[in-house]
């Protein structure tokens, strides 16, 4: 917005309702920038306005992200500072930036732009200013992808085309499973825009909670190959890292907060994310073929048992529970094969016990499974001299679904 103008009298309204020193100072407040949710406070505070960055937790955290080299700011005294940090009950919440013509401005969380009074935000949403600093003066900041914690380096079109991939073809074989994904996505995100001061809020941690997220998180790992890829759009990082974090079991592929602007900067986040998704989808592929290979070694061998072990199928099954999607992906293109004992192992911390079954049958047992978030993994069960049939409890109701495996 390149000029100024007045602030709506129904917004003025709600954001003296969550910022009560601004009563009586409409005239000391302008509209300077609309809402989007491509950044957010801290972001703009240091001159960004491309990316979001979530406040740090504590102040210490705080002071280490902004006095790092790309961003060029250092801690200073409150009548040198051209950025103020806030924090309430000791967690960091919102920064503001001092202009050029002196007046305080702070972007809302996904709202609008504002200038607004120095102390005019201080209150039971942000809490109180606790930290200043200003430019470092002679100390050009670091342009370079990759320098001085910088970004990171861009995505290879193969790092994300792996990924889509096996997105693609899980929407191709399991449409009730990314129906409900997306379904379930879309309800948590309008959730997390309509709940009171949400849309004020500047960290993405604050949205990871409530009855729709619970929904989404009961998915599980499942669905890790979709939120990865929703990743790749600058406006899903802010709600899809968050729910990377939750899903994804395994912390190697994680970003951590040790790594301090890779970790806050949820754009450059999203990315290591991707990096580090693939990877792990590189090493799954790695372990499927050497299992292949020691299969084919067998090839001879009427024994089950030499089809389920060695060194493939450990590794395999060490990588565990993230590995759900990308099996049941493979599984989906060849039912024949000995995925059943591998996802048996994976979800239920043993193998099935079939000595004799229809494969394809068992395939569809776990396709039931795979889609319906609220059945538990499938238990086969033989009664007597009758067929064996695969149980699933649902995990809200606590009833059985049996499905029998007779030819």
């Amino acid at each position: 917005m390149s000029n100024p103008k007045s602030i709506p009298p129904g917004y003025w309204k709600e954001l003296v309702g969550d910022f009560p020193r601004l009563a009586g100072r409409y005239d000391d407040c302008q509209l300077i920038g609309l809402a989007n949710r491509y950044y957010n406070c801290i972001a703009w505070a240091l001159g960004i306005e491309d990316r979001w960055v979530n406040p740090p937790t504590t102040e210490q955290q705080f002071v280490e992200l902004l006095s790092r080299p790309y961003f060029n700011l250092e801690s200073c005294s409150e009548e040198l500072a051209s950025v103020d940090g806030y924090a309430r009950n000791g967690e960091c919440t919102h920064a503001s930036r001092k202009l050029v013509s002196n007046e305080w401005s702070s972007k809302l969380g996904e709202e609008l732009k504002i200038t607004h009074p120095r102390d005019g935000l201080i209150g039971d949403t942000y809490g109180n200013i606790v930290v200043h600093f200003k430019t470092k003066t002679g100390k050009p900041a670091p342009t370079t992808v990759g320098s001085s914690g910088g970004p990171p380096a861009p995505l290879s079109d193969s790092e994300f085309q792996d990924i889509q991939k096996v997105a693609d073809l899980l929407a191709s074989e399991f449409p009730n499973l990314v129906m409900n994904f997306n379904g379930r996505y879309y309800e948590w995100t309008e959730q997390c825009q309509s709940t009171p001061r949400a849309s004020h809020v500047c960290s993405s941690s604050a949205f990871a909670s409530g009855p729709q997220w619970d929904a989404l998180v009961q998915m599980d790992t499942k669905i890790l190959p979709l939120v990865v890829a929703k990743l790749r759009s600058d406006d899903a990082c802010v709600f899809g890292c968050e729910l990377y974090n939750q899903v994804q079991t395994n912390d190697e592929t994680k970003v951590t907060p040790d790594q301090i602007e890779h970790f806050w900067v949820l754009n450059w986040q999203a990315k290591l994310i991707i990096k580090l998704y693939h990877s792990q989808l590189k090493e799954f592929d790695q372990h499927v073929a050497r299992w292949e290979n020691d299969m084919t070694a067998s090839k001879f061998s009427s024994n089950s048992d030499s089809k389920v072990s060695g060194p493939g199928y450990e590794s395999l099954k060490t990588m565990g529970q993230p590995t759900v999607p990308l099996i049941m992906a493979r599984y989906s293109q060849n039912q024949d094969d000995w995925w059943y004992e591998l996802l048996s192992e994976i979800v239920n911390g043993c193998r099935s016990g079939l000595r004799i079954t229809r494969k394809r049958n068992l395939y569809q047992v776990w396709m039931k499974w795979f889609q319906d978030p609220d059945l538990g993994g499938p238990k086969i069960e033989t009664y007597g001299d009758g067929p064996s049939v695969a149980i699933m409890q649902n995990i809200l109701t606590g009833d059985e679904v049996t499905i029998s495996l007779a030819t």
